[in-house]
């Protein structure tokens, strides 16, 4: 079967999304949301160290754990390591949550994407050396500097702006997410459409595991956060911010690393579509149970 690849056309589509993506989360970001997250300082921590370090070990454990292709772990370390997407705020509102919380903690992660993505591939590669090669050291920079291209300079242009005209801003906040998921959810599925025959022979894994893997983020972030006895709002805006990710990044760099296995790719992209299905039902349901 001949090997599907995302196109270069589609790269720069995907490219001008995650840039509007990425200064709709800078123009989203308030000083009070800043003011309100201060005011819990302990819950902003424990909501970062769960995304940025307790969503990959929860990855590396289910690549130990469970007997799955070499592809389909893959598939799991890469979205381990995606920062928490915008949509989560939506949820996070929706559910009754902290959406000040929600905002933060996804601008932080995307901040800081430039050193936890190539950082958490060079762990994985020495964790699992079987699963994940890499080429040099070359590939981590690489990987670094597309992604500071990619998030840095909309976030920079995104919180200039807003402090420049706040009215305008929060106008175009709306627009800008829709327009920005639109043209990721075009590539999702334009992708997956592309690999469907790949996707049809594999699906019966991929969806089980998809399933599993994002009950299990959902799951650990809540209870964890009942554990420290933060308050409801609180645990359900970690749940959400832990199981919706920005697919869209690690979507862009995955040719780069593994330009021969599309099925990864498909693994990357049908996660987009599902976590969008988990969030919403979630969401939904906390929205009609009283905190």
């Amino acid at each position: 079967m001949t090997q599907a690849v995302i196109p270069q056309s589609a790269l720069v589509v995907l490219s001008v999304g995650l840039f509007f993506m990425m200064l709709g989360v800078a123009l989203e970001v308030k000083k009070a949301d800043w003011q309100e997250c201060l005011k819990y300082p302990s819950a902003l921590i424990f909501t970062i160290i769960s995304q940025l370090v307790g969503i990959p070990t929860l990855g590396l454990i289910v690549t130990f754990l469970l007997p799955i292709s070499d592809v389909l772990k893959l598939g799991i370390l890469m979205i381990s390591l995606c920062p928490g997407g915008v949509v989560s705020n939506f949820f996070a509102l929706k559910a009754g949550g902290n959406p000040a919380l929600s905002s933060i903690t996804t601008l932080i992660s995307s901040m800081l994407v430039p050193i936890t993505l190539p950082l958490g591939l060079y762990l994985f590669s020495k964790v699992q050396p079987d699963i994940l090669v890499l080429e040099s050291t070359d590939t981590l920079v690489n990987i670094s500097g597309i992604t500071v291209f990619l998030i840095v300079p909309a976030l920079i242009i995104g919180a200039i702006f807003r402090k420049w005209n706040p009215s305008l801003s929060k106008k175009m906040l709306q627009p800008l997410k829709w327009f920005s998921l639109v043209l990721i959810g075009i590539i999702i599925v334009g992708t997956l459409f592309k690999n469907r025959a790949i996707l049809a022979d594999e699906i019966l894994i991929v969806f089980p595991m998809a399933f599993l893997f994002n009950a299990l983020l959902l799951a650990f972030g809540y209870w964890t956060s009942r554990l420290f006895k933060f308050s409801e709002r609180i645990c359900r805006t970690v749940s959400l911010e832990l199981g919706i990710q920005n697919i869209g990044i690690v979507l862009f760099i995955i040719p780069t690393l593994f330009p021969t296995l599309p099925a990864v790719v498909n693994i990357i992209a049908f996660w987009g579509v599902w976590h969008l299905i988990t969030g919403l039902s979630v969401s939904t349901y906390w929205q009609y149970k009283k905190i």
